[in-house]
Order: structure tokens, then C-alpha cells, then sequence
């Protein structure tokens, strides 16, 4: 019994995959339409895609540009002293990679690269890039390259320039961070429809991050040298005033650092370039995929119009 039952489900199976074969074979017409379709279409598609390219550039961030190395290893180690004789000494904490991470994808540090009038308009009002020209056209309907302004809308006599919160969403969209945890190296990508654009907007950023954190140190260095002067005058425990004086000559080396170093805190290992090759579109992928879908489409219409008219003539 056991094996009359399953020689009958062994047929049945048998049974089934010659059926799917013979109507696959039938709807083959059907099947090859779809295909040509979808395949002439993810063609055009693919060819209606502007290229993008992608510059990157590796660098490493120099930990010791903080005024964190100048203070807060040596306020942490005399906060307790310092504590007893009732002076409270301004602590430092945070990783600088997580600052420079944090910051390059900020509001605040895109309003600094919107000071180059350049930027906004190949952020949101780039329409095309020529190849044999190397420049980058723009929307006219937006902007003005000849006069270099954003065009004013006839109607609510307003000027159509984006605002800094749609600029900050486009900027999030080309700019890519990567983090090696293993080797402490930081890279940054971005990519556009300009190679030349998204090389000059690169070196922009690191040019421009250095810039921000040198200010933002040289400032809060400032303010810890004036508060340590005034720590040092205030107190007379001798071992107090020794270690607020050797946090006085960190801030003084801070400082130095800050005004003569370059790179402050990024240092370029591999600097941006004007990238030769497209990042995307992968057309071939897209005729690919567009083909396997019309196979697929196919089939399934094949097997609704087979069962659809199986299930009418058994009723």
C-alpha cells in the first residue's frame, strides 16, 4: 500500500513538471514579447541615466590637534587635588574623529562651504555634465549662470534659491563617510554628476574642516588660558599651581600647533582626484535585471492564463 502510494505521488510530480514544460513551451510566444519588452525598455532606461563619478580622498585624523591633549590628560589627573582646594578645573572629553565625523555632516559646517558661491548651485541646480566640454550645465529655469543669481519666480516675486535645509539634504545624499576602526583612517567620497565638481568640492572639505576646528581650538584655548591665568592668581597651594602651569604650557603649545600647522586635524594620505571612470549607473546590470523580469512576468502570465482557463472548463 505504502508503495503503491508513493509511486502514485512520484507520477504525480513527474506529471506536473511535464505539464509546467508543455506550457511553458505553448506560451514561449508570450514569454519571448515580455522579454523583448522589458529588455527594450531597461535599455533606454539605463541610457537615459547621466553618469555619476566619485571622488575620494584617505586620510588620518591627528588626535594631538586638540587642546584636549594640552589640558585634559593633566586636568583629570589634578582634578581631585584641585578639588580640596576648591578650585574647579574645565574638563576635556570626546574623541576628535567622533568631532570631525560629527561635524562634517552638520548644518553649521554646510553653511561654511555655502560662503563659496559655487557650491549651492552644483548641489541643486545641476542638469547635465559635458563630457567633451567638462562643464557642467545648470538649470535655467532655477538659475543664472551669467549673472550668477538664483532666478526669481514671477508670481510670488520671490527668489527660487533653496534654503539651507535642502541644500544640507542633497549634501547628506553626495557625501560618504567611512570609519576604519582597525587602522583609525577616515575616507571621504563624494559623488556627482561633475568629476571636476566633486574633486574641487572635496579638497573644499577638508580645507574647510581643518579651518573650523583650528578656529573652534584656538578659541576654547584662549578662553582655558585666560580661566588658568586667573586659577593661578587665586590660589597659593603650591602643587595646584605647578600643575595649572604645566596646563597653562599645554594651551601654549595648543595654540602654537593650531597657527602653524596645515593640517590641523585631517592629514591627507591620499588627496582627492578627478575621478576617469563612472561610479554608476552599472547599465549592463540594469539590462540584466530588466531581462530576468520579463522572463518572470512572462511566466507568471502564462501560468494564470493556463490554470484561470483550467479552473473554467472544469466548472
Amino acid at each position: 500500500m505504502e508503495e503503491k502510494t508513493t509511486t502514485t505521488s512520484y507520477n504525480d510530480d513527474h506529471i506536473d513538471i511535464i505539464e509546467f514544460i508543455s506550457v511553458m513551451w505553448r506560451g514561449k510566444l508570450l514569454i519571448f514579447i515580455f522579454f523583448l519588452i522589458s529588455s527594450t525598455f531597461s535599455v533606454f532606461y539605463s541610457l537615459s541615466l547621466q553618469d555619476h563619478y566619485r571622488s575620494s580622498s584617505l586620510l588620518t585624523v591627528n588626535q594631538n590637534s586638540s587642546n584636549s591633549s594640552g589640558m585634559g590628560a593633566l586636568a583629570s589627573q589634578y582634578s581631585q587635588v584641585a578639588s580640596f582646594a576648591g578650585i574647579s578645573l574645565p574638563s576635556q572629553s570626546g574623541n576628535k574623529k567622533d568631532l570631525v565625523v560629527a561635524t562634517l555632516g552638520s548644518r553649521v559646517f554646510l553653511e561654511r562651504l555655502l560662503d563659496n558661491e559655487w557650491v549651492l548651485p552644483g548641489l541643486l541646480a545641476q542638469e547635465s555634465y559635458n563630457k567633451a566640454t567638462k562643464k557642467l550645465s545648470y538649470d535655467k529655469s532655477l538659475y543664472d549662470v551669467t549673472s550668477k543669481l538664483w532666478v526669481v519666480d514671477s508670481n510670488s516675486n520671490k527668489s527660487l534659491k533653496p534654503s539651507a535645509q535642502d541644500a544640507h539634504k542633497k549634501y547628506s545624499n553626495l557625501l560618504n563617510i567611512e570609519e576604519n576602526n582597525s587602522t583609525g583612517f577616515l575616507k571621504l567620497e563624494i559623488e556627482h554628476l561633475s568629476p571636476y565638481y566633486a574633486k574641487d568640492l572635496l579638497d573644499l572639505i577638508i580645507k574647510e574642516i581643518n579651518l573650523m576646528i583650528r578656529e573652534k581650538d584656538i578659541y576654547e584655548s584662549t578662553e582655558a588660558l585666560s580661566y588658568l591665568e586667573q586659577q593661578v592668581i587665586d590660589t597659593s597651594v603650591a602643587d595646584i599651581r605647578n600643575s595649572i602651569n604645566r596646563m597653562i604650557e599645554g594651551q601654549m603649545k595648543t595654540q602654537m600647533m593650531a597657527k602653524i600647522k596645515k593640517d590641523y586635524v585631517l592629514s591627507i594620505i591620499d588627496p582627492p582626484y578627478v575621478p576617469e571612470n563612472k561610479s554608476k549607473p552599472t547599465r549592463s546590470i540594469i539590462c540584466i535585471i530588466g531581462a530576468i523580469l520579463g522572463v518572470i512576468f512572462g511566466i507568471f502570465i502564462v501560468l494564470t492564463q493556463h490554470y484561470i482557463f483550467n479552473i473554467k472548463r472544469n466548472k
